[in-house]
């Protein structure tokens, strides 16, 4: 069995002791591990920055395929980055990148990437020296999670982070997406009664055309109503206020039978989020958030 990981990192370290020094080999072994597919069968790097004591570097749009021995074309001035991580007094690197690798039934075989591997060794008082920023979207439920170790107004933060905060917090970002479905609804019709979908057809073609990503599905026929918003793509606080708005009618007008708790994320190099919206047990939307 394969499994499919999108992983954004942003990783900054001020190199000034041993514990440093073991925390930036770890991190060249994890990009050595990824160029070299160890563990992967399909790897791509959409995006990579890479900063060492002022020295700068980035590329994007580099694929591999173990199946068809198409390795990571890494330029060779970035490989020598790499290979100088170890002595550099400052790093930085963000890099977005998406692979699908092998489960095996003995763990040790398989080399982990992302917030996993890296909370397997950095520890919480190393958020003194090091920033960790870390979304991570995995096949199957596709939810957005959201990882740091960062030490921000006297506080350390730690680990995975639950969207338990308010929208305020994130108001200020426009763009979020979410591979997973937003919107949900499957009906049958009782006595041939089709007047549900005369209501929800156009609100869910509108939102198929306005946030939809081209894989979104609508049927409609004699026995029922069916209607999926998938890989949703918000660009504008106007999109969220239109799905919102949107989400509310359908709730409204299936009497609560919608399926709908997305995690949005958001990902810049100004900011990180994951922003959950759903309706709790009293039946009233509730958006919560989470940022880094």
């Amino acid at each position: 069995m394969s499994v499919y990981q999108s992983i954004t990192e942003k990783i900054e370290i001020n190199n000034c002791n041993e514990r440093t020094s073991e925390i930036i080999k770890f991190v060249k072994e994890q990009i050595l591990h990824f160029i070299n597919l160890d563990s992967v069968k399909y790897a791509g790097i959409d995006e990579l920055k890479l900063s060492l004591d002022g020295s700068n570097y980035c590329v994007a749009n580099l694929r591999a395929d173990r199946e068809h021995d198409h390795k990571i074309d890494i330029p060779e001035d970035l490989m020598q980055m790499i290979e100088r991580l170890p002595k550099s007094r400052k790093m930085s690197l963000w890099w977005s990148y998406n692979l699908s690798w092998y489960a095996s039934g003995d763990k040790d075989e398989v080399v982990e990437y992302g917030p996993e591997a890296m909370f397997s060794f950095i520890r919480e008082e190393d958020a003194v020296n090091i920033c960790y920023v870390a979304m991570e979207i995995a096949g199957g439920d596709w939810s957005a999670q959201l990882y740091v170790c960062e030490l921000k107004d006297k506080l350390i933060r730690f680990g995975h982070q639950e969207p338990l905060g308010d929208y305020s917090i994130v108001d200020d970002l426009q763009t979020w997406y979410t591979e997973d479905t937003a919107i949900q609804i499957e009906m049958e019709y009782k006595n041939r009664d089709t007047e549900s979908s005369v209501s929800l057809e156009p609100i869910c073609r509108s939102l198929s055309d306005r946030l939809g990503n081209g894989t979104d599905e609508v049927n409609v026929d004699e026995n029922g109503f069916y209607f999926a918003l998938n890989d949703t793509i918000i660009n504008s606080k106007d999109d969220l206020d239109f799905y919102i708005a949107s989400l509310k009618q359908l709730y409204a007008l299936t009497n609560g039978e919608v399926y709908s708790a997305p995690y949005f994320y958001h990902v810049s190099e100004d900011a990180i989020a994951v922003m959950h919206i759903f309706f709790n047990e009293d039946g009233e939307l509730q958006i919560n958030a989470a940022r880094a």
